[in-house]
């Protein structure tokens, strides 16, 4: 073999070591790295609504996940009024799954219909920091949106969330003496004539919902909430059954109260909270759970159900598309070309030699 040969073999193979390691180097993409929510709400009035603002959650399934800035207590809390929408940025910097759940925490109440699903938000981010975003509604079936749908209707023409008369508290809805749970104990079973009355407006709508009539208050009155956990436990084995979990009950803009609740208070829970603020408007509390993982949670007035996913949710990366890679084909190409010139020159150094 000629020195010429040998150094068309030698700068061959160093050609083809540099088309590897170009190929092994990933691709940044301008502007990659975040991912845009949408989050749009249609909001329909059948008389004179005190209110059209209603309160949305964003929740992470893993708390390692990226968050918009003021998310607090592993949650983000919005607010959508009218018809309109919100956009949320979530922003990334390494490739993974990454899965969210979105919900309105305004419950029905006071003449008001609220969109109750439960959005599963997958977003897969590629090496290149690229994202990729799958909707699924509350059914389990994809969805190409974030939509919700509120409503108010009242039951009576001029009616509103909030105390019935403006010169004095509504009568019988304060809990008689020993229903309220004490203040030591703010976990137990519902005490018997606990449930709030209807008339009081305060099945878990959110304090958006501004309260046009004031009315005098009595000194230190009470509402008692109550309510349950639920589970569908499905195939899930005994190391992912929770054996308690903490509810976040919010009123007036604030938490007004975390509770813990397990199977030895027979996941249910009580708890006595002020019934109006210091400027006598009625407060409207929602309650809300924090992240179990592997489950999927629906808030129905108090009560939530836990549903089981599986250990490995969201499990597999969808494949859409062409996901050919054009760097890995020119690589295998251009070195398929260098491999036959090698060959080639090999030959034809064996014969000279021969």
């Amino acid at each position: 073999m000629t020195k010429t040969n040998r150094r068309g073999i030698l700068a061959c193979l160093l050609a083809l070591c540099l088309i590897c390691a170009l190929c092994a180097i990933p691709a940044r993409a301008a502007g990659a790295g975040t991912a845009t929510l949408t989050v749009k709400q249609v909001f329909t009035a059948g008389g004179s609504a005190p209110g059209d603002v209603f309160d949305y959650r964003l929740t992470p399934q893993n708390a390692a996940n990226p968050m918009p800035g003021g998310a607090v207590a592993g949650s983000y809390t919005f607010a959508v009024a009218g018809t309109g929408t919100v956009n949320i940025t979530l922003a990334f910097t390494g490739p993974g799954a990454y899965v969210y759940e979105l919900e309105c925490v305004t419950s029905p109440g006071g003449g008001y219909t609220v969109d109750t699903q439960v959005y599963t938000v997958e977003i897969y981010v590629e090496d290149d920091l690229t994202p990729l975003s799958v909707i699924y509604a509350g059914d389990g079936d994809k969805a190409a949106e974030i939509s919700f749908e509120q409503s108010y209707t009242s039951s009576q023409t001029g009616t509103q969330p909030g105390p019935a008369a403006p010169t004095t508290p509504q009568q019988g809805t304060a809990p008689a003496p020993g229903n309220a749970p004490p203040a030591t104990n703010n976990i137990s079973a519902p005490p018997a004539g606990g449930t709030p009355d209807p008339t009081d407006a305060v099945s878990s709508d959110t304090a958006a919902l501004p309260q046009q009539v004031a009315a005098p208050t009595a000194a230190g009155e009470q509402v008692v909430l109550s309510g349950t956990v639920s589970w569908n436990y499905g195939d899930a084995p005994s190391a992912d059954r929770p054996g308690q979990v903490t509810l976040y009950i919010t009123g007036g803009g604030q938490t007004a109260a975390t509770l813990t609740v397990s199977g030895s208070d027979g996941w249910q829970w009580s708890v006595s909270l002020p019934k109006y603020d210091a400027a006598g408007n009625l407060i409207l509390y929602t309650v809300s759970e924090g992240n179990v993982p592997h489950y999927t949670h629906a808030v129905n007035g108090y009560d939530i159900t836990n549903t089981y996913l599986s250990p490995n949710y969201p499990g597999d990366i969808p494949k859409t598309g062409d996901e050919s890679n054009p760097a890995l084909w020119i690589a295998l190409i251009g070195g398929g070309a260098l491999l036959l010139v090698l060959l080639a020159v090999v030959g034809k150094g064996r014969k000279r030699i021969e």
